[in-house]
């Protein structure tokens, strides 16, 4: 459980750094701690990057539980 969360937060910040304009991980904390790291790369962070991954975890959250409903739902004897 613990490597799973590892993983996602690591996915979650090689999505936020990586992309046509690289943003260095830490200009990433420096922002994230409320520090200038230039407008460019502010605007890139928080006006494309952090939203579409925090939109992606909220998703992907909402499937796993409609997941888990519908298997309940239904019965799945694979699913308990």
């Amino acid at each position: 459980m613990k490597s799973r969360k590892l993983r996602a937060a690591l996915c979650a910040l090689v999505c936020l750094c990586v992309g046509r304009m690289n943003v260095p991980v830490k200009d990433l904390i420096a922002a994230l701690r409320g520090h200038d790291i230039g407008r460019q790369k502010d605007t890139v962070l928080w006006s494309m990057r952090l939203p579409r991954v925090l939109l992606a975890a909220l998703v992907g959250a909402g499937l796993s539980v409609s997941g888990c409903v519908f298997q309940s739902m239904f019965a799945n004897p694979l699913a308990t």
